[in-house]
């Protein structure tokens, strides 16, 4: 793009900015006698642009089909041949009307929330407006750079009602992000229902004082808000946590423990983690994973892999058997070694975790879907067949788990190591690090794809 083309794109106030943009004189008034029309792929894209117009304009446009003669107004959602794949578009506004080409119906959603965006800000709020809009004369054609545009809300520390939910979906697919991480599960709570397990969410109103109320979300309810959200280009991509961050399961099921943990045979307390050794723990992951993608449809499923201690395994008759089984010490290195020397929790526990996560990512693979694992020191590049990775991790940082400093870009190696990567470092992308502008500043100035990575590797490196 060249610097005048730049400069156009500035003058505009939308999120995120398009690829290219070329104004033409004149303006496109929005009124009652403006038809918005579209065929059978695309009527459903049609009515929701009407429904989201209402507001600002005080009554609903008509909707109706491309085959009906043309009226004098009209805005055009249609189907067709452009460059660039399902999120691209191509929106042309003239004095006559507007006109969006996209290859697929998720181009056309994207299209229209471009449209609203062109609206002043007024048109946006919510409440009635009752007026009648003009937009700038314009094309506009945009491709997302990033398959994966996401944003993360922790429902299990911070439950929050359905309709905050939608809200945020909303507020998501305006700016054209589309995919929502739903953290559901935590040492605080399990929030989705589970019917093979039913005393997961059995404590959930049982929130201590002075802790943030705790929730369930029944499957219908969460099935509800799948639709509602791929209705607006956006996936919901659920999130279990394994082997860490699981009290609230390990509270409801100790039998998941070792079968020497302190919270089944007492002793001093130790950290709650599922026992890594035993098949009935797979087994138990395998039905909730079940339910899981019976409610989600997404590709994804990520299941967790952050910060575990594995003091339990060291001394489970069952891990340690899985242990020597697997050959496991085998795989260790003078590299892992020194990675969690001084580790929190046993120095040898990566052995084991990555054994169970590999487990656990097969499971998720038989189901037909993708795992998706947060970083950890341990892979070395060795991820689970068919994952992906979520970096929270830089290099740099000091990881207060392991008490090591990350050598590399986890996004990096990743994709070096030909698994397709999600980036989402601390340093820039986690919200209660940073306020204002400063936070601002952080979020523009991120690029998600690592200044050493070979080109030949981008697409790996999915947002």
């Amino acid at each position: 793009m060249t610097a005048t083309d730049r400069a156009t794109v500035d003058l505009l106030d939308l999120i995120p900015r398009p690829a290219e943009v070329a104004h033409h004189d004149g303006r496109f008034v929005v009124d009652a006698q403006t038809v918005i029309r579209a065929n059978r792929d695309g009527e459903h894209t049609a009515r929701a642009l009407a429904a989201a117009l209402e507001p600002a304009c005080g009554y609903q446009l008509r909707v109706g089909s491309l085959a009906d003669s043309a009226p004098a107004k009209r805005i055009d959602l249609r189907l067709g041949v452009i460059a660039g794949g399902d999120e691209a578009y191509e929106l042309t506004i003239t004095s006559k009307g507007v006109e969006a080409v996209a290859n697929a119906t998720a181009g056309l959603v994207l299209a229209c929330q471009t449209l609203r965006q062109l609206l002043p800000a007024a048109a946006l709020g919510g409440g009635k407006v009752g007026a009648a809009w003009s937009l700038p004369c314009l094309t506009i054609r945009d491709r997302p750079a990033f398959a994966w545009r996401g944003m993360m809300l922790d429902l299990a520390r911070h439950f929050m009602p359905v309709g905050f939910i939608e809200r945020m979906i909303d507020l998501l697919a305006l700016y054209k992000m589309n995919r929502l991480h739903l953290h559901l599960t935590d040492s605080q709570a399990w929030t989705m229902e589970i019917a093979a397990y039913p005393r997961l969410t059995q404590a959930n109103h049982l929130a201590p004082a002075g802790q943030p109320a705790r929730g369930t979300y029944a499957q219908r309810e969460l099935r509800a808000l799948v639709a509602y959200a791929a209705e607006r280009n956006v996936v919901l991509v659920p999130e279990i946590e394994f082997p860490c961050h699981s009290d609230a399961a390990l509270d409801a099921y100790p039998e998941l423990l070792c079968v020497n943990h302190p919270a089944r045979v007492g002793g001093p307390m130790d950290h709650k983690e599922y026992c890594a050794g035993r098949d009935d723990v797979v087994d138990f992951v395998r039905t909730v994973l079940r339910e899981v993608t019976a409610v989600f449809p997404s590709p994804w499923i990520h299941i967790g892999g952050d910060e575990y201690y594995g003091t339990a395994w060291e001394r489970c008759p069952d891990c340690q058997r899985r242990l020597r089984d697997e050959h496991l010490e085998d795989e260790d290195t003078p590299e892992l070694r020194a990675l969690f020397a001084n580790a929190q929790g046993s120095p040898s526990k990566h052995l084991l975790y990555r054994s169970f996560m590999r487990r656990i990512a097969a499971e998720v693979v038989a189901l037909g879907r993708a795992p998706i694992l947060w970083d950890d020191l341990s892979w070395r590049g060795t991820f689970p067949p068919g994952s992906a990775l979520m970096q929270w991790h830089y290099r740099g940082l000091f990881d207060w788990m392991q008490k090591a400093f990350t050598p590399e870009d986890p996004a990096a190696d990743a994709a070096h190591a030909g698994h397709a990567a999600i980036a989402a470092p601390a340093s820039h992308l986690y919200f209660d690090y940073f306020h204002g502008a400063a936070l601002l500043r952080r979020l523009y100035a991120f690029d998600p794809l690592p200044a050493d990575l070979d080109p030949a590797r981008a697409p790996l490196i999915l947002g």
